[in-house]
């Protein structure tokens, strides 16, 4: 007699299917031979793995009910928050990856779940591919039967959650714009500056679309969220430095995040307009990065600021009595390669630091082409060659005469 057992596979990876065939000459039953079907019992977390499938699977398909269907009603109004969200913001993954952290037959689970998401992407990166994966939260929910029914009972951050949390759609009420190639959100007290910053974000788009070309970093679209002092603190764990206005967070080699402390940029137009230039710009720059460390940052944020202030020059920036005073001072810099900023550096020196990088690409671009700083910048910051090679691939010269030109050059400009 053959038996066949009807399992539930417990899935670790829910977006893969598990089949099995009989194996290599293994011979098939005689016509005579009876076949008994049984049902195995399945286990409580089998189920809340399914139910955890079933929920993502709700979401990408814009069905809020069959994502409601998956929380408990204490849950509803957060979950239903974070599928309006979650949708305007163009989600293409939602997937759990889920692990036990309770005993296997509890009826109350509680469980570590890894949450792999994707904005505007037609084929998100898979858990664990290692490199350029999915970016990722971490939640501990709690798992039982309610009313005969399986559902999520209670969600909260796990201990060993990442630098990507909070997100700022886990919890937050969100107000969101949507442009051509921009996506706004904001808190509710940041809500009226929605239209004033879209407008701004999708005229830097043209710009930073036309730059992405030329790093090779096109991106599917642009995310922009507005935070409120609160927002700011929290955020991506909201460690950010005293002066900082606004930044771009990479989620992985992709895409990234644009956050800006709307409090912090009041009421002044222009710096809101360069900002969000420069925030942008680092998306397209940065986003991709071949990780070289610290040691880039006056790159990094060098050609930020240059496509911030695009298309005025350097000596147009608020920072150009800055770095007048640090190359006509005691300690000038024989270099346009300069150190990281200390975590502690007071306003003077942030200024001189942005500045001389922004000069730095501002000469790059007058005496080789703003296309060549640009290939300079991709085969740096993308490809991770050493400045000598960027530099002899970029504008046909060593960087050690780059860089001795443009010290000079500053010094007679700014």
């Amino acid at each position: 007699m053959v038996v066949y057992r009807r399992l539930l596979a417990a899935m670790i990876v829910l977006s893969l299917a598990a089949c099995s065939a009989p194996a290599q000459g293994t011979p098939a039953p005689s016509a005579s031979a009876s076949v008994v079907v049984e049902d195995v019992p399945v286990s409580p977390f089998e189920q809340a793995i399914s139910l955890l499938r079933k929920q993502g699977a709700a979401l990408l398909a814009g069905d809020e009910a069959g994502w409601l269907a998956a929380v408990d009603a204490p849950l509803q109004t957060r979950y239903r928050k974070m599928f309006t969200t979650l949708r305007a913001l163009d989600v293409s993954q939602f997937l759990y990856t889920p692990h036990l952290l309770s005993q296997p037959a509890d009826p109350v689970m509680k469980i570590e779940a890894d949450v792999t998401y994707c904005f505007s992407m037609g084929l998100c990166p898979t858990y664990g591919s290692g490199g350029n994966e999915a970016p990722k939260l971490r939640q501990t929910l709690t798992v039982k039967t309610v009313g005969g029914k399986l559902v999520i009972a209670a969600v909260g951050a796990s201990k060993t959650r990442n630098s990507l949390q909070p997100t700022p759609w886990e919890n937050t009420a969100l107000t969101i714009r949507q442009g051509d190639r921009v996506t706004v959100a904001a808190t509710a007290s940041e809500a009226a500056k929605l239209d004033d910053v879209l407008a701004l974000a999708e005229s830097a788009a043209k710009l930073n679309d036309r730059i992405a070309g030329y790093v090779e970093n096109p991106q599917k679209r642009y995310r922009i969220y507005l935070a409120d002092a609160k927002a700011w603190r929290t955020w991506y764990q909201g460690d950010n430095g005293k002066y900082v206005i606004g930044y771009s967070i990479n989620l992985n080699a992709d895409g990234a995040d644009v956050v800006l402390n709307m409090p912090a940029l009041g009421r002044d137009q222009r710096l809101l307009a360069t900002t969000v230039k420069h925030e942008m710009g680092h998306v397209v720059t940065n986003s991709g990065i071949n990780a070289t460390g610290r040691a880039d940052t006056w790159l990094i944020e060098g050609i930020a600021e240059y496509i911030g202030w695009s298309p005025a020059a350097a000596s147009a920036s608020w920072r150009r009595p800055a770095v007048h005073a640090a190359v006509h001072g005691r300690h000038r810099p024989a270099s346009i390669v300069m150190l990281p900023l200390a975590d502690d550096a007071p306003l003077s020196k942030i200024d001189a630091f942005y500045g001389l990088g922004h000069f730095a690409m501002n000469c790059m671009a007058n005496k080789y082409g703003q296309r060549a700083l640009f290939d300079f910048v991709r085969y740096r910051l993308q490809n991770g060659f050493e400045y000598d090679d960027a530099s002899r691939r970029a504008f046909k010269k060593p960087f050690a005469t780059v860089d001795k030109a443009c010290v000079a050059w500053i010094r007679a400009t700014a």
